[in-house]
């Protein structure tokens, strides 16, 4: 199972940095593949691990004062990711999709 996070950050390069390392700190719990800019893949076991996800990036955030444009897709088994990207990174993207 996985899901799909993005995220946008607005306002200072210095305290974006900060917030972008605190996000991947939450995000290194999972296995994960980023096929472009802030476009995660993250392979998660359970909804349980969305809710746990979506609450500590909310709490990256919050504790921030920052504003951050997150989104973060339901929790997905399997199917089929389409687009142009280069060939190297589809394996990573399935490996989390399918497993």
């Amino acid at each position: 199972m996985h899901v799909m996070l993005a995220w946008e950050l607005r306002g200072s390069r210095l305290k974006a940095t900060q917030i972008t390392e605190q996000i991947r700190e939450v995000m290194n719990t999972f296995s994960w593949t980023r096929p472009f800019g802030n476009v995660y893949i993250l392979k998660l076991s359970s909804e349980t691990d969305r809710v746990a996800l979506i609450e500590r990036l909310s709490n990256v955030i919050n504790e921030n004062n920052y504003i951050v444009d997150l989104v973060v897709s339901p929790l997905m088994s399997g199917g089929q990711y389409n687009g142009l990207l280069p060939p190297e990174l589809w394996k990573p993207i399935n490996e989390r999709a399918h497993s």
